[in-house]
C-alpha cells in the first residue's frame, strides 16, 4: 500500500468517510470493486488481530465500533455473516472459499 500511495491508508483520519461506507455504517458502498461489508468486516478483524504493534488510526477508531464485536463470536472466530454469489470464481475455488468459512 505505502509503494502505490505513499503512505498507509489506514493511518489517513480523513478517510474515515470512506471507510465507514466501506464497513457499511454509511448506505454507500465507495466503489465496486471491492468486497461486500461483511467481507471487508471480516478482513479488518482479522487483521487487527495479527498486528501485533501500534494499529493505524482507522483500525483504532473501527475497534470503538459496536459493528467491532459483532464480527466476533464468543470463541474468538469471525463470523462471516453473509455469503455474496456474485463473484468470478471458478467452481473449485467457489467451493474452497465454502469449505473454509464453515470450518
Amino acid at each position: 500500500m505505502i509503494e502505490i500511495f505513499g503512505k498507509n491508508l489506514l493511518d489517513d483520519i480523513n478517510l474515515r468517510f470512506y471507510f465507514d461506507q466501506l464497513i457499511g455504517i454509511k448506505n454507500t458502498k465507495p466503489f465496486d470493486c471491492i468486497g461486500t461489508p461483511d467481507e471487508i468486516n471480516t478482513a479488518l478483524v482479522m487483521t487487527i488481530r495479527k498486528t501485533e504493534n501500534h494499529l493505524p488510526r482507522l483500525l483504532e477508531y473501527y475497534k470503538t465500533l459496536p459493528i467491532y464485536k459483532i464480527f466476533e463470536d464468543t470463541d474468538g472466530k469471525i463470523l462471516l455473516h453473509n455469503y455474496n454469489k456474485n463473484h468470478f470464481l471458478t467452481e473449485q475455488f467457489e467451493k474452497i472459499l465454502i469449505q473454509k468459512i464453515n470450518a
